[in-house]
């Protein structure tokens, strides 16, 4: 029932030392009936790796380096986004991403 669905609301993930989350599978799954948010995903580091997002679950702000292109299941990342922004002219070459209900 939507009327008693609550909000949980956790600080985030950050992966920006060099290869701190390469490789890394990361699974939640919100199989309630509250909605999951993360405050902040900083991903510079995440070669290879892979994120799951089961449910309802929200990122409210992502980094995502280079490496990005380089891991999957990151699609969180761009849904709801108010902007894009590449801090370099090499840090988004070749990057295809599809961007859902820009703000």
């Amino acid at each position: 029932n939507p009327q008693y669905s609550n909000i949980r609301r956790f600080g985030g993930i950050k992966c920006n030392a060099a290869s701190s989350c390469d490789g890394l599978e990361l699974t939640i799954n919100n199989r309630g009936c509250d909605r999951v948010i993360f405050d902040m995903f900083d991903l510079d580091q995440v070669s290879g790796a892979i994120f799951n997002f089961n449910g309802n679950i929200n990122i409210d702000n992502c980094v995502c380096g280079p490496t990005c292109n380089f891991a999957s299941g990151l699609g969180k990342c761009f849904q709801n986004l108010e902007r894009l922004i590449c801090p370099d002219p090499r840090s988004c070459m070749n990057m295809i991403k599809t961007i859902i209900n820009p703000m």
